[in-house]
């Protein structure tokens, strides 16, 4: 499925605490490795540093967007950690409230929070690897602005709508994505979309070892597709915005409420989400 491997390690100067390394290839086919724990004695919150300096939780602030990607920053310590969105989104699968991270740079990439999972605690996730099971309904418009919005709840569980809108044949539609659904969506790989003459370089690069190609949604396929092959890429689609979602709810520290996405990305995810925490309403 990826390739992404989950070891128990002992960190020096950390006494008998086991920890999990994650390590792998980054989204650009560099090694990478981080470490993390649950912690049970820790309030709620993420927890972050270098490997042999001193923990920090982390604050709204430090959550920011580069190239697209969810990142952690830290000026003060110099660090940064990106693409962190996928592994957030399973350690909120996962019910991690509290989680101590060694690591900087970038995280080793799998495509999908499914790996993330499968690493971290192989018996968790027990669903198939099928992207199909949640409704969505097609659209008769075309939406012009992006955005999302948060609303707080007191009934502790999550509702996420989501709408998009792409030119041919993918067109426009909504989906929904529930509390209940979460496991459902954790092997939907990431849309891909590039120019003609980049993939083509990116699929020459993967026959010498860039080991990602194969784990992107290409929406420039979408013109050869059958109409179930269609209705699939588009549930496939949904279901990654939803993981990237719940990844920036997760840094953000958020477990429920509602959520509506209208052709939003990780930067309105992050505007969204740190008003949430920073100006919450009364």
């Amino acid at each position: 499925m990826s390739n992404l491997i989950c070891r128990k390690v002992r960190i020096s100067g950390q006494g008998p605490d086991v920890w999990i390394e994650l390590s792998g290839r980054n989204i650009w086919g560099s090694k990478a490795a981080l470490y993390l724990r649950r912690s049970d004695t820790r309030t709620p919150g993420i927890y972050w540093s270098d490997m042999n300096e001193e923990l920090v939780k982390v604050q709204p602030k430090d959550v920011v967007t580069r190239k697209r990607r969810l990142c952690l920053s830290s000026p003060s310590q110099l660090l940064e950690l990106q693409v962190v969105e996928h592994l957030f989104a399973a350690l909120f699968i996962l019910g991690w409230h509290a989680v101590e991270i060694r690591g900087s740079g970038s995280c080793p990439f799998a495509g999908t929070a499914g790996a993330y999972l499968h690493a971290i605690d192989p018996e968790f996730l027990k669903v198939s690897d099928s992207v199909e099971g949640i409704d969505y309904h097609l659209l008769g418009h075309t939406l012009k602005q992006r955005e999302v919005l948060y609303t707080p709840t007191n009934y502790a569980s999550l509702d996420l709508r989501l709408q998009f809108s792409f030119s041919g044949p993918l067109g426009s539609w909504e989906q929904r994505v529930t509390s209940e659904e979460l496991q459902k969506i954790v092997y939907a790989r990431p849309p891909g979309i590039l120019k003609p003459w980049q993939k083509m370089l990116v699929a020459k690069a993967s026959r010498l070892g860039w080991p990602h190609f194969t784990e992107f949604a290409w929406l420039d396929e979408a013109e050869k597709l059958s109409a179930d092959d269609l209705c699939r890429l588009r549930q496939e689609v949904g279901q990654h915005r939803a993981v990237d979602i719940l990844g920036a709810l997760y840094a953000f520290g958020i477990w429920d409420g509602e959520v509506i996405s209208r052709k939003g990305g990780h930067w309105h995810d992050v505007q969204a989400f740190r008003e949430a925490v920073v100006s919450p309403s009364s």
